[in-house]
């Protein structure tokens, strides 16, 4: 697989802010970008680094409209809901 870029949205459990800030942290030790968003963040960052930082050899393949889902890793899974790979766009068709 080639080295795409790859965003994922960390949908967080209803907890204390702190915990986002945890969660933000460990993507950031995993060398991914984290923007904060109202329920939860969006990791991003090469599929190198996230196939490291998931364990994984291969990411989910991305198509248009299907959305992909990843699992949380053990230090952050208190914390964290849902972890997905936005579909890509649909194509406009020119």
């Amino acid at each position: 697989m080639a080295d795409d870029w790859f965003e994922a949205i960390v949908t967080l459990k209803p907890e204390p802010p702190k915990a986002a800030d945890l969660v933000a942290a460990w993507f950031v030790q995993q060398g991914l970008s984290v923007m904060k968003l109202e329920v939860g963040l969006l990791a991003s960052g090469w599929a190198t680094q996230f196939r490291v930082a998931f364990g994984m050899s291969d990411l989910p393949r991305r198509e248009a409209g299907v959305e992909r889902s990843l699992p949380a890793p053990a230090e952050i899974a208190e914390h964290v809901e849902t972890i997905v790979i936005p579909p890509l766009p649909e194509p406009l068709g020119i």
